[in-house]
């Protein structure tokens, strides 16, 4: 074997080792590592158990459990401040391909009683915008929500490239062009993974070799770019599909959370039903872009799709059983669920999105539930492209803070 031969097969090595971490590809990794500051001390609730499993407390390796079909393998880290993650941010080094470094602000009475105080209490008083226990589900949750919520101008440059999607995604690029911005630090990584074996001597002779993985991981990014680009209405999440009038007001008062739009609860309302999830079916997705985040979890743990398919009959024509079966079919059958959460989960339905649907279904003439169903027939199609595009820009940085 020559060594031009040798050097094309690691080059393709590197380029699958670095990107082939898609959902079509699902390999057998691990949660490698938890660990936590040691100065950590009175976190708020939201992230005591994490914390408690990153200390080695029993529930660790249930834990590395929910992360073993993850596609990354995944390190850890607990801080209890903002200035601890920026500290961690600045120092850590980018590590192999296939692994993922991960920093986590818990916050802490320690740090910030006024705003632990705050998460707490809005626990209580609006769950459905409010912190949810970390648990692995929501981390994985987060770790979608991650990236793309960078935008700081000032994000530092482990996080180039979700610092990039958040930009994107609130900008847009308009019409149908495709993305072609690549970051300086795209370039550098590119550069580590494809090029840190060749030698001045090989240098000639495997230009093209070398070339060619960098360009096939800047082509990943730009085609993961596009598609949160082609997703921005679904990633935003801004849309009430409602106009918040005084009859809205009126008619929705009784359902809403505290300091929650009287509008935006018919949209809380059609997310969770496309999505039932633990959160969806206790009606707390607050909008689509939630429920893709809740869809990227159930992927990473389960390997499963949680949504279900509503027509717009559906929706103006709402049928509490029918509900319950779509979301028990699409789980598998009740032998995957008890009888405690059917009943749950039938009481939400009756309580809140029966007459909420009821309401818009006979007083609303501005297109709501036509809007809705549209953004929810979105969401089934760009499900899967995203995770895709979630996986390979996390395969190319390598470190994430959420």
């Amino acid at each position: 074997m020559s060594d031009g031969t040798k050097f094309a097969l690691g080059a393709v090595g590197l380029l699958a080792a670095a990107g082939a971490v898609a959902s079509r590809s699902r390999g057998s990794r691990a949660l490698s590592s938890m660990t936590v500051d040691p100065n950590l001390h009175e976190p708020s609730q939201p992230w005591k158990a994490m914390i408690g499993a990153a200390k080695g407390g029993p529930s660790q390796q249930k834990w590395k459990q929910a992360f073993r079909n993850y596609p990354l393998d995944i390190d850890l880290h607990v801080v209890g401040s903002r200035r601890q993650e920026e500290e961690w941010l600045r120092k850590v080094r980018r590590p192999a391909p296939g692994k993922l470094k991960i920093v986590v602000d818990a916050r802490t009475f320690g740090s910030n009683p006024q705003e632990a105080r705050r998460i707490e209490a809005g626990r209580k008083q609006a769950p459905s915008d409010a912190f949810a226990l970390m648990t692995p589900f929501t981390t994985l949750h987060r770790i979608f929500d991650s990236s793309y919520t960078q935008i700081s101008s000032k994000s530092p440059p482990p996080l180039a490239l979700t610092a990039e999607l958040g930009s994107l995604v609130v900008e847009g690029l308009g019409g149908s062009r495709r993305y072609t911005e690549v970051p300086e630090q795209m370039y550098e990584w590119a550069m580590e993974d494809c090029g840190d074996s060749v030698t001045a001597q090989q240098q000639d002779e495997r230009d093209a070799e070398v070339d060619a993985c960098v360009e096939g991981m800047i082509a990943r990014w730009l085609e993961a770019a596009t598609v949160y680009d082609e997703s921005q209405d679904l990633l935003l999440g801004g849309g009430m599909f409602l106009d918040e009038t005084d009859e809205v007001v009126e008619a929705f008062e009784p359902y809403r959370e505290k300091g929650e739009d009287h509008a935006r609860v018919f949209s809380r309302v059609v997310a969770s039903l496309t999505c039932p999830t633990a959160a969806g079916r206790l009606l707390r997705l607050t909008d689509y872009s939630q429920a893709m985040a809740d869809c990227y979890a159930t992927w990473a743990i389960a390997n499963r799709n949680p949504l279900v398919k509503l027509t717009e009959d559906d929706l103006r024509n709402f049928r509490v059983d029918k509900q319950i079966d779509r979301w028990l079919k699409s789980i598998g059958g009740e032998k995957n669920t008890t009888d405690v959460a059917i009943r749950r989960y039938r009481e939400s339905l009756e309580r809140v999105a029966v007459p909420v649907l009821r309401w818009v279904a006979e007083n609303d003439t501005s297109d709501a539930i036509d809007m809705a169903w549209s953004a929810g027939r979105m969401l089934h199609n760009q499900r899967e492209p995203l995770i895709n595009a979630c996986n390979d820009v996390l395969s190319i940085q390598r470190v994430l803070a959420i």
